[in-house]
């Protein structure tokens, strides 16, 4: 039985880079993977808009609606061969997502849904234990603003 990959994909043409694709395969050469349970669909509330209250009508009368934006949250572990390094993978983390927009996708057992993001957004690296300093490991979380996939 084969262990299912699910992956985040960052574009990267504001840093005319290659995209980052990142698995859950600690082995898959970029220095980050995403940990288990580390991947949280956004959720899209529903935005309205209201006509002015009425002294004359109860309740509230709705004139539009529409999907709003969501968060994507990972939680992701980046580690590294020295801190010098691991600071280098924390960079390229930092660059990709501090981009102004980009595009990013999910896939998780091979069902692919892409978003938009809406502005840059920054990586909380949070708390550092020696064991973690030791192994040149760090571990990130971040909600990344996106845009309802096109269909939804």
């Amino acid at each position: 039985m084969s262990v299912p990959v699910w992956s985040v994909t960052v574009t990267r043409t504001e840093l005319t880079q290659a995209e980052l694709v990142i698995t859950n395969d600690p082995n898959n050469g970029t220095g980050i993977h995403i940990a288990e349970g580390g991947i949280i669909e956004p959720e899209f509330p529903m935005r309205a808009a209201y006509a002015p209250e009425s002294h004359y009508m109860s309740g509230k009368l709705p004139l539009a609606a529409s999907v709003d934006a969501g968060g994507l949250g990972l939680v992701l572990e980046l580690h590294a061969a020295s801190a010098a390094a691991l600071t280098a993978v924390k960079g390229v983390l930092i660059a990709a997502l501090g981009q102004w927009r980009f595009a990013i996708s999910t896939s998780i057992a091979g069902q692919v849904t892409s978003y938009e993001s809406i502005c840059p957004v920054v990586a909380s690296f949070g708390t550092v234990d020696s064991g973690m300093v030791r192994a040149h490991m760090a571990r990130c979380s971040v909600t990344i603003p996106v845009n309802p996939p096109t269909g939804a």
